[in-house]
């Protein structure tokens, strides 16, 4: 499995938009299991709590710099792992995502008849 920054690069994902491919990572995040989840959160938490112990020890403007480090730099960090976890539920939903599209189109379609 290939590594990716941004959900864009992700070959199953390029016919998306910005929108959808949020929704479907959402998804995708929703499907994994709970020791993956608690994996990716642990993750998030350790980064997180590393870069708040080195903001707390500074004073005044000296830590305006590692602030805008930490809002550049941390996407950049947690992006790629959640991508490269949800990879293997993408397929699935792909497929979860277009039958909820599909049944939503439906529906709408559905009301605009009864009108």
């Amino acid at each position: 499995m290939a590594l990716y920054f941004s959900s864009s690069q992700v070959p199953a994902l390029q016919k998306y938009s910005f929108s959808n491919r949020i929704q479907i990572l959402a998804i995708a995040i929703s499907l994994l299991s709970v020791p993956q989840k608690l994996l990716l959160n642990i993750a998030k938490l350790i980064i997180l709590t590393a870069l708040f112990f080195i903001v707390a020890k500074l004073q005044g403007w000296t830590m305006l710099l590692p602030m805008v480090a930490i809002v550049v730099t941390y996407p950049l960090v947690i992006n790629p792992m959640m991508l490269f976890m949800a990879q293997k539920n993408l397929k699935r939903a792909i497929e979860k995502y277009e039958h909820e599209a599909a049944k939503q189109a439906e529906d709408e379609s559905e009301q605009n008849t009864e009108k």
